[in-house]
Protein backbone atom coordinates (compact mmCIF):
# COMPACT_ATOMS: atom_id res chain seq x y z
CA UNK A 1 0.00 0.00 0.00
CA UNK A 2 1.65 3.40 -0.75
CA UNK A 3 -0.28 6.50 -0.07
CA UNK A 4 0.27 10.42 0.31
CA UNK A 5 -0.49 11.40 4.00
CA UNK A 6 0.08 14.79 3.20
CA UNK A 7 0.86 17.82 -0.17
CA UNK A 8 4.67 17.69 -0.39
CA UNK A 9 5.41 15.27 2.34
CA UNK A 10 5.03 11.60 3.49
CA UNK A 11 4.74 7.88 2.09
CA UNK A 12 3.54 5.15 3.65
CA UNK A 13 4.75 1.59 2.55
CA UNK A 14 2.93 -1.39 4.76
CA UNK A 15 5.30 -4.82 4.60
CA UNK A 16 3.92 -7.72 5.23
CA UNK A 17 5.16 -10.90 6.54
CA UNK A 18 3.87 -13.67 4.24
CA UNK A 19 1.83 -15.19 7.26
CA UNK A 20 0.72 -11.57 7.97
CA UNK A 21 -3.03 -12.36 5.92
CA UNK A 22 -4.21 -14.28 8.86
CA UNK A 23 -3.26 -12.11 11.40
CA UNK A 24 -5.79 -10.44 13.35
CA UNK A 25 -6.14 -6.72 12.78
CA UNK A 26 -5.46 -6.25 16.57
CA UNK A 27 -2.15 -8.54 16.90
CA UNK A 28 0.80 -6.68 18.22
CA UNK A 29 3.13 -5.85 15.30
CA UNK A 30 6.59 -4.48 15.09
CA UNK A 31 6.63 -1.17 13.59
CA UNK A 32 9.47 0.78 12.17
CA UNK A 33 9.07 4.25 11.51
CA UNK A 34 11.75 5.98 9.66
CA UNK A 35 11.68 9.72 9.84
CA UNK A 36 13.15 11.76 7.32
CA UNK A 37 15.77 14.45 8.84
CA UNK A 38 17.24 15.48 6.03
CA UNK A 39 17.90 19.93 5.40
CA UNK A 40 14.71 19.65 2.97
CA UNK A 41 13.24 18.90 5.92
CA UNK A 42 13.60 22.08 7.37
CA UNK A 43 10.93 23.95 5.13
CA UNK A 44 9.02 26.19 7.09
CA UNK A 45 5.26 26.87 6.60
CA UNK A 46 2.41 27.95 9.06
CA UNK A 47 2.07 24.15 10.64
CA UNK A 48 6.01 23.91 11.25
CA UNK A 49 8.87 22.39 9.74
CA UNK A 50 8.35 19.46 7.62
CA UNK A 51 9.94 17.51 10.15
CA UNK A 52 7.63 18.63 12.63
CA UNK A 53 4.72 17.60 10.61
CA UNK A 54 6.24 14.21 9.80
CA UNK A 55 7.02 14.04 13.28
CA UNK A 56 2.94 14.53 13.86
CA UNK A 57 1.86 11.72 11.72
CA UNK A 58 4.13 9.46 13.07
CA UNK A 59 3.12 9.96 16.52
CA UNK A 60 -0.55 9.47 15.14
CA UNK A 61 0.67 5.92 13.20
CA UNK A 62 1.95 5.19 16.70
CA UNK A 63 -1.20 5.61 18.37
CA UNK A 64 -2.65 3.34 15.97
CA UNK A 65 -1.19 0.33 16.63
CA UNK A 66 -2.47 -2.16 18.30
CA UNK A 67 -1.51 -3.13 21.97
CA UNK A 68 1.64 -4.83 23.08
CA UNK A 69 3.08 -3.54 19.15
CA UNK A 70 6.61 -2.73 19.16
CA UNK A 71 8.23 0.05 17.08
CA UNK A 72 11.48 0.98 15.84
CA UNK A 73 12.55 4.25 15.15
CA UNK A 74 14.66 5.49 12.63
CA UNK A 75 16.24 8.86 11.54
CA UNK A 76 16.74 8.66 7.72
CA UNK A 77 19.55 10.88 7.63
CA UNK A 78 21.54 9.66 10.39
CA UNK A 79 21.72 11.42 13.93
CA UNK A 80 24.20 13.20 15.74
CA UNK A 81 23.03 11.56 18.71
CA UNK A 82 23.06 8.01 18.72
CA UNK A 83 19.96 6.00 18.22
CA UNK A 84 18.98 2.49 18.36
CA UNK A 85 17.39 -0.10 15.69
CA UNK A 86 16.21 -2.16 18.45
CA UNK A 87 11.98 -2.00 19.06
CA UNK A 88 10.96 -0.15 22.14
CA UNK A 89 8.32 -2.18 24.11
CA UNK A 90 5.69 0.90 24.26
CA UNK A 91 3.95 3.52 22.69
CA UNK A 92 5.48 6.14 25.09
CA UNK A 93 9.04 5.53 24.84
CA UNK A 94 8.78 5.30 20.73
CA UNK A 95 7.16 9.05 20.97
CA UNK A 96 10.23 9.86 23.08
CA UNK A 97 12.22 8.62 20.38
CA UNK A 98 10.37 10.17 17.65
CA UNK A 99 10.70 13.68 19.56
CA UNK A 100 14.68 13.28 19.82
CA UNK A 101 14.84 13.08 16.10
CA UNK A 102 16.08 16.40 14.74
CA UNK A 103 17.62 18.21 11.46
CA UNK A 104 20.69 17.33 10.21
CA UNK A 105 22.77 18.93 7.93
CA UNK A 106 23.26 16.61 5.10
CA UNK A 107 20.67 14.35 2.31
CA UNK A 108 18.54 11.06 3.26
CA UNK A 109 19.25 8.70 1.50
CA UNK A 110 16.19 6.02 1.08
CA UNK A 111 18.21 3.38 -0.04
CA UNK A 112 20.29 3.42 3.63
CA UNK A 113 16.81 4.10 5.49
CA UNK A 114 15.24 1.28 4.44
CA UNK A 115 18.43 -1.35 4.76
CA UNK A 116 18.35 0.53 8.11
CA UNK A 117 14.66 -0.67 8.45
CA UNK A 118 15.23 -3.62 7.39
CA UNK A 119 17.99 -4.31 10.16
CA UNK A 120 15.46 -3.71 12.47
CA UNK A 121 13.20 -5.43 11.14
CA UNK A 122 15.22 -8.65 12.24
CA UNK A 123 15.44 -7.32 15.96
CA UNK A 124 11.90 -8.58 17.19
CA UNK A 125 11.72 -12.02 14.71
CA UNK A 126 8.58 -13.18 17.30
CA UNK A 127 6.45 -10.43 15.89
CA UNK A 128 6.68 -11.80 12.09
CA UNK A 129 3.51 -8.73 11.42
CA UNK A 130 6.01 -6.37 10.19
CA UNK A 131 4.77 -2.26 9.25
CA UNK A 132 7.08 -0.21 8.17
CA UNK A 133 6.60 3.70 7.53
CA UNK A 134 8.65 6.44 5.82
CA UNK A 135 8.19 9.99 6.32
CA UNK A 136 9.35 12.26 4.12
CA UNK A 137 9.60 14.60 1.63
CA UNK A 138 11.67 12.47 -0.76
CA UNK A 139 10.66 12.79 -4.93
CA UNK A 140 9.70 10.44 -7.00
CA UNK A 141 12.62 9.66 -8.59
CA UNK A 142 14.56 9.42 -5.27
CA UNK A 143 13.03 6.36 -4.88
CA UNK A 144 13.87 4.98 -8.07
CA UNK A 145 17.46 5.72 -7.52
CA UNK A 146 17.37 3.49 -4.03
Amino acid sequence: LVASLFPLLGILREARSSGDSVASARAPVHAIVVVDNSRSMGVESLGGTLLDRAKGKGAEFIDSLPPESRISVIPLAGSEDPFTLDAYRNKEDARRALDRVKLVDVEGSIRSGLEQAEQASAQAPDLPSKRVIVLTDLQANAWQAG
